[in-house]
């Protein structure tokens, strides 16, 4: 055994990889704990842009993409409503564009979480219930004012 451990030590490591630590009192979480340490110790803005938000020397933050890629999704979020209104008959133009609208904030809030590796259905749920928050204040301020269609 000493001499494949000493000549291969690939095999070996790939072989303590399957090996159960439970039982040998390695715990995974302290084992987290001490590499989250060790890396913070030594760079922890570093540590912290490269590993939590995936920023690195060799990938860098792209602000000015950002911005193009936020410009786009909010004229094409504000785009969707405006046809809606176009095409829709004066008489239900309030609820067809609201419903549309929550339609299309759902839709746009998938994408972007399916983009960012965020979890779907909570992003769905966010984006919606605030946006309809939204139209509801919008509606209150507006009958506050007398100036609701």
């Amino acid at each position: 055994v000493r001499q494949r451990v000493c000549h291969s030590p690939p095999l070996t490591a790939r072989s303590m990889n399957s090996l159960r630590f439970t039982s040998r009192e390695v715990s995974i979480q302290r084992l987290q704990a001490t590499l989250a340490t060790q890396l913070m110790t030594r760079d922890a803005l570093g540590a912290h842009a490269r590993d939590e938000l995936g920023i690195s020397e060799t990938l860098p933050a792209r602000p000015l993409q950002a911005a193009v890629a936020s410009a786009a999704t909010f004229a094409t979020g504000a785009a969707l409503p405006l046809l809606t209104a176009v095409v829709t008959p004066t008489g239900s133009m309030i609820a067809v564009v609201s419903g549309s609208s929550l339609l299309f904030l759902a839709l746009l809030g998938a994408m972007a979480a399916r983009a960012g590796g965020a979890p779907v259905m909570r992003s769905i749920l966010r984006v919606t219930f605030w946006g309809a928050v939204a139209m509801g204040l919008t509606s209150a301020v507006g009958a506050l004012f007398g100036t609701v269609a």
